[in-house]
């Protein structure tokens, strides 16, 4: 639920937004949330205000004009490329470790048997 939620700032807000807030389970006055999920991009709504608290969820009505539910549609898929493009990163990165990981290994190997064959050569040079 709140990998999806960012918190609003409390001081954000001109209207008495506190009044109209309700209690949490836990007794504290919930906490105003902006959802970023593709269904609900711009929605707000009230949530505990700690983080794995008592699972308080509803809906704040007092949605946003038009124009800033557009925006933040927009930040959402903005965000959603990055996050994709971050991924793409990362595996990358991931690929090129475990190449390199590989290459140390196919040496070692290589240096092992170049022994085994320096020491096979020596023991049977001896005989």
């Amino acid at each position: 639920m709140f990998n999806y939620g960012r918190p609003m700032p409390n001081s954000s807000s001109g209207s008495s937004v506190g009044s109209e807030l309700r209690n949490c389970h836990c007794g504290k006055p919930g906490r105003i949330f902006m959802s970023w999920s593709l269904r609900n991009p711009g929605r707000r709504f009230l949530a505990c205000y700690k983080p794995e608290g008592c699972k308080f969820f509803e809906w704040y009505n007092n949605d946003f004009t038009g124009r800033t539910k557009d925006v933040v549609v927009h930040l959402n898929n903005r965000r959603i490329v990055l996050e994709e493009k971050l991924s793409m990163v990362e595996e990358k990165l991931a690929m090129e470790a475990n190449n390199k990981k590989f290459g140390r290994t196919v040496k070692f190997f290589s240096y092992v048997m170049v022994v085994l064959v320096g020491v096979l050569m020596m023991t049977h040079s001896h005989k």
